[in-house]
């Protein structure tokens, strides 16, 4: 999917845009070109899912009063949650 000027994306420039709009705001055409190609392609959808999940892990991660790494049950639901979006 690749059209310079149309609403059409390619899936690397999807994913580049998911990841982006978890650091930083995007703007609204871009916003635009992701919505329309998620609702069209099934494989983004669920990287964008996965990538949400990650994020939100590691922010409650960071904001619980321990830093250290993942204890294994938080690990083995996590791996859990992404593999069932898949």
């Amino acid at each position: 999917m690749k059209n310079q000027n149309g609403l059409l994306i390619s899936c690397k420039r999807a994913t580049e845009l998911i990841e982006l709009r978890e650091v930083d705001s995007i703007g609204f055409l871009q916003k635009i070109k992701l919505k329309f190609h998620l609702m069209m392609c099934s494989v983004c959808k669920t990287y964008e899912e996965q990538s949400i999940l990650i994020t939100e892990a590691f922010k409650k991660k960071s904001q619980s009063s321990s830093l250290n790494a993942m204890d294994p049950y938080e690990l083995k639901n996590l791996k859990a949650k992404i593999k069932s979006r898949f």
